[in-house]
């Protein structure tokens, strides 16, 4: 009887695509089942609901069920349903794959890093540009039950073994270089003995106790002594690990950690966001469907870095979730490459971060280039300019267009855009709230404000972060113990439940007793037909308190007549055409002029890191003594500010 019941039971979840769990009549379990993915895939795009907020506060429910699986799972069902498909192009390497590939791939990456002694919840890093070993090592982490840290490429020596260290990595997969930096002669520096020959490749170094492999993605493991190659590794896979694989794979659940991420560190040290399955693939899920994916987007060209939430959620969970085509041009951005891959590959989507969009409208061949497979752009990771959103749905003949927000610790967006909005629409905001997802704007008492006015934005949903690797004090700054999120972002709803992001709570700045927001006067200078680029930061004054500094690359041409008198009447024009849009107290006092983008401090995402700009202002405008006079007051005010705002 007891055998039976089992056969009927098994028998009804393959043909239903659901799975239960089930116990012997003794009692003991006789096998865990979990539920098997059931991807839900409307009809139609989802549309805005007609609503009329009464105050900040909003909750978008939704009868769609969440998606309660890992990533194993995810691709092991892809491969089943269609493992024909080509999901994987990455143009510079000349590699297409299908998901049954990749699953094939995972799975021996997988059964080799068993074999190098990793363990279930160990921590296992990547560490390189853009690549398809990059995805293998994603999925092969899931199937090996590990935990993956994503590390910048950008990353310097010291930072490097902050990150190794902070999440006691054991293993860490990394690439030749990219640029001029070579990732080995960093390893060098931090293990000098990496490579004897009295040494096996078994590492054992003071300076990174935890750390006991290196695998180099490389076709010559002849010049990285001490280290694995990735084949050396697929070659030490072993059948009776394949038992071992199914096993994790049975035991790992949607709520285990599965990825940490570094925060991007625009205002300090960099922070280790632990995300799980569930809000990885939620958020991918949800974002999707706002998008349209399955049913109008079936291939997107990402420029993005994967290491960031918005590549890696954003663009490949999402194209993996739907079954779409994700195209990478180059292993790190490159406009033309951009330009050759919508070319040759005809996505109707791309998505990016302004500065990338930028750099594509603006560069000489793109004329040059069939574009007309386009339909569809996604522009997020940092405030979106209104000018640069409606230059690229012009310029790339984008029939929709859609912005987002969200971060890293909430494992990808929050607020969308939906396909149907209108150019006044996403041109001015950064989309309405995903469903399940409930957000709130709130002054420094975490009081509700009434609609339109700002304050800061707090989120609570599926994919807020289980935490910070190993540093409770900061996880409980972030998140409060009833899971909302303090994002630490200005914003303002309106009545539609559409959100507008004015600006950075720590970014703020404060002159003469007025609240200053650097965004709001960035996005008034990039509407005057001279300006090209724009950052807005705050600076010591002894009698304001707080001055205000922007950073200004004009186009080419206003540029050099700028020159001829030191930019003086280019600076006059600028504060002349603020004062007819902003309140005059948001004039600039300060105005920089610089002509190359990389003089501007920015993480890989294109992000600028505020507090660099100010030191950098500081030393320029010869403001050192006021700076060191005000620190100490201004660090005593902002942390009097937190305090308040987390009671």
């Amino acid at each position: 009887m007891d055998r039976l019941i089992s056969t009927a039971i098994r028998t009804a979840s393959r043909s239903s695509k659901y799975s239960v769990e089930f116990l012997r009549t003794d009692g003991n379990f006789l096998r865990t089942w979990e539920r098997s993915l059931h991807i839900y895939i409307p009809d139609k795009y989802e549309t805005r609901p007609e609503r009329k907020l009464e105050d900040s506060y909003i909750h978008v429910p939704s009868n769609i069920p969440y998606l309660t699986t890992t990533l194993s799972r995810l691709i092991d069902h892809q491969a089943e349903t269609i493992g024909d498909r080509v999901g994987y192009v990455v143009s510079y390497q000349g590699i297409r794959k299908t998901f049954a590939d990749l699953k094939k791939d995972a799975e021996e990456m997988a059964n080799g890093l068993l074999n190098l002694g990793l363990l279930p919840g160990d921590r296992l890093g990547i560490w390189g540009p853009n690549s398809y070993e990059w995805i293998v090592t994603m999925f092969a982490a899931s199937k090996a039950g590990l935990i993956l840290v994503n590390v910048n490429p950008a990353y310097k020596v010291h930072e490097l073994e902050y990150c190794l260290n902070k999440v006691q990595m054991k293993a860490i997969v990394a690439a030749e270089g990219v640029a001029t930096l070579k990732y080995y002669e960093h390893f060098q520096e931090l293990i000098p003995e990496l490579g004897d020959k009295r040494q096996t490749r078994n590492i054992f170094s003071k300076r990174l106790p935890h750390l006991k492999h290196i695998v180099m993605l490389t076709k010559n493991p002849e010049n990285f002594p001490g280290t694995y190659s990735l084949a050396e590794v697929v070659d030490m896979r072993r059948p009776e690990n394949d038992i071992k694989l199914e096993k994790i794979a049975s035991l790992s659940r949607p709520d285990d950690p599965f990825n940490i991420q570094f925060t991007s560190g625009t205002t300090g040290s960099p922070k280790g966001a632990t995300l799980s399955y569930y809000g990885m693939i939620n958020c991918a899920y949800f974002s999707g469907l706002r998008l349209g994916a399955g049913t109008l987007m079936s291939s997107v060209v990402c420029p993005l870095p994967l290491y960031h939430i918005f590549a890696c959620v954003g663009n490949l969970l999402v194209c993996t979730i739907f079954g779409a085509k994700l195209v990478l041009p180059s292993e790190k951005f490159d406009a033309e490459a951009v330009l050759r891959a919508i070319q040759d590959e005809k996505p109707e989507c791309f998505n990016g971060v302004p500065t990338m969009f930028s750099d594509v409208l603006q560069h000489p061949s793109f004329n040059n280039y069939d574009l007309s497979s386009l339909k569809f752009g996604v522009m997020g990771g940092s405030p979106c300019p209104p000018e640069l959103v409606k230059d690229t749905s012009e310029k790339l003949g984008l029939t929709t267009f859609a912005c987002g927000y969200g971060s890293t610790e909430q494992s990808l967006a929050t607020f969308i855009g939906f396909r149907g909005d209108p150019p006044d629409v996403f041109t001015t905001t950064t989309g309405y709230p995903l469903a399940h997802t409930e957000a709130k704007i709130v002054d420094s008492e975490g009081r509700i404000v009434p609609i339109g006015e700002k304050g800061e934005l707090w989120t609570r949903n599926f994919g807020t972060m289980l935490g910070y690797w190993d540093d409770e004090a900061k996880t409980k700054e972030t998140i409060r113990s009833d899971r909302w999120l303090m994002s630490g972002d200005l914003g303002v709803f309106d009545e539609r439940g559409y959100l507008k992001i004015v600006g950075r709570l720590k970014d703020m700045i404060i002159r003469g007793g007025e609240n200053v927001y650097p965004t709001e006067i960035e996005n008034r200078l990039l509407e005057h037909l001279h300006v090209d680029n724009v950052a807005v930061c705050g600076v010591p004054d002894e009698r304001m308190g707080e001055e205000i500094c922007a950073w200004v690359r004009l186009k080419k041409k206003a540029s050099k007549v700028a020159e001829l008198d030191n930019y003086k009447g280019v600076q006059d024009e600028l504060k002349t055409f603020l004062q007819t849009k902003l309140a005059k107290y948001k004039t600039p006092k300060y105005f920089i002029f610089y002509t190359n983008q990389n003089d501007i401090p920015m993480t890989v995402t294109g992000k600028i890191q505020k507090f660099k700009l100010t030191e950098m202002a500081v030393e320029r405008l010869k403001l050192l003594d006021l700076a060191a006079n005000s620190k100490a007051e201004k660090g005593q005010e902002k942390t009097s500010i937190n305090c308040k705002r987390h009671v």
